[in-house]
């Protein structure tokens, strides 16, 4: 295997782009897969850290540098076939044209544990971390192997008339919740407090999906998403709050299907820095909406103009302004310029 330094940055692009369709993907993904693919190849398995005198990742700068390197070398990178060899590893076909017009043919083998666990538990300044936890390693990675859909494409259905075909989790915290309603009852408040967190966590471990999406999002969190910054899932219903609603209210498994997919599980997109200031908001602020404006966080749509209808019309948007880039959104005016020109020509 004739792989250096400067062909992978290439391929990271290739893989990155593979994963257009997750609504979760965000430019951190693509330094997690360039860390992956150097693992793979050499066998560096070197933590990720933060060069305080860069302000970046060391996988960033990585990255910088090999996507320098390649600029004299190479003018394509395209994937060619790929094989799932077992649930963890993926053989890929890659070719390279060369900048004298030869093609080069490469066999590279990605594992899942390519992608070491200092990407979701090393901090940097502002005590983040590159992905968000093992959930992302493994979004990354399964969205990768052939033949397995995007998670995000997945379709849960809202309450109906009709039969409910109920995940297993959701039959499972129902289950919970009957169980320790009584005793929460005449817990301590020290005691609540902690089932409450609990119950709130194991909501956040039920099926989630675009759907969910409320059509909103901070105005400086979409324009990270043109700078390809992560966005966060800010769930507008709070998961102490509904941990302590589950094991105060009595209900079927049915009804907390609806309960969960019409209200709990809603959310609109964050950057990660307003995300952490909104943790615990209803401590002090009445609803979500108080919160955000008390906080000086604009919600987008905005000016009285209707939500994103789903997500993807989100998408669509970002995919119109990427050619003007952050310039299409240097205030909040020409933001709503931007959506109404957008929503009058779809």
């Amino acid at each position: 295997m004739n792989i250096h330094a400067y062909h992978l940055a290439p391929l990271s692009d290739a893989l990155y782009d593979r994963l257009e369709s997750d609504d979760l993907r965000h430019r951190g993904w693509r330094f997690a897969i360039y860390h992956a693919l150097r693992s793979s190849v050499d066998g560096t398995a070197e933590p990720i850290y933060w060069k305080t005198e860069y302000r970046q990742w060391s996988v960033d700068h990585h990255y910088r540098g090999s996507r320098h390197g390649a600029k004299s070398r190479i003018t394509d990178c395209r994937l060619g076939t790929m094989e799932c060899i077992d649930a963890d590893h993926i053989q890929m076909e890659v070719f390279f044209t060369l900048t004298d017009g030869a093609t080069t043919t490469e066999t590279i083998v990605l594992g899942r544990d390519d992608f070491h666990a200092s990407l979701w538990l090393v901090q940097n300044v502002h005590g983040e971390t590159l992905l968000e936890g093992v959930f992302e390693r493994d979004r990354i990675f399964d969205g990768l192997r052939p033949g397995i859909p995007f998670q995000g494409q997945a379709v849960v259905l809202s309450a109906s008339p009709e039969p409910i075909d109920l995940h297993p989790k959701m039959t499972a915290l129902h289950a919970m919740t009957d169980a320790m309603r009584a005793w929460y009852a005449q817990a301590s408040a020290e005691e609540q407090a902690y089932l409450e967190t609990v119950f709130g966590a194991a909501v956040f471990y039920l099926p989630q999906s675009v759907d969910h999406f409320s059509g909103y999002i901070s105005f400086e969190c979409l324009r990270g998403c043109l700078e390809e910054e992560r966005r966060v899932k800010d769930h507008i219903y709070p998961r102490k709050r509904a941990g302590r609603h589950l094991l105060t209210t009595g209900f079927t498994a049915e009804h907390l299907h609806g309960l969960y997919h019409d209200e709990l599980a809603r959310f609109m997109y964050l950057t990660p820095s307003e995300n952490s200031k909104m943790v615990n908001y209803y401590e002090t602020y009445e609803d979500h909406d108080r919160a955000l404006e008390a906080l000086g966080f604009v919600k987008f749509p905005s000016g009285g103009r209707e939500p994103f209808r789903d997500h993807t019309e989100f998408r669509d948007f970002l995919k119109y302004l990427q050619p003007a880039g952050i310039n299409a959104l240097k205030d909040l005016d020409a933001a709503e310029r931007a959506l109404d020109a957008f929503r009058a020509g779809a």
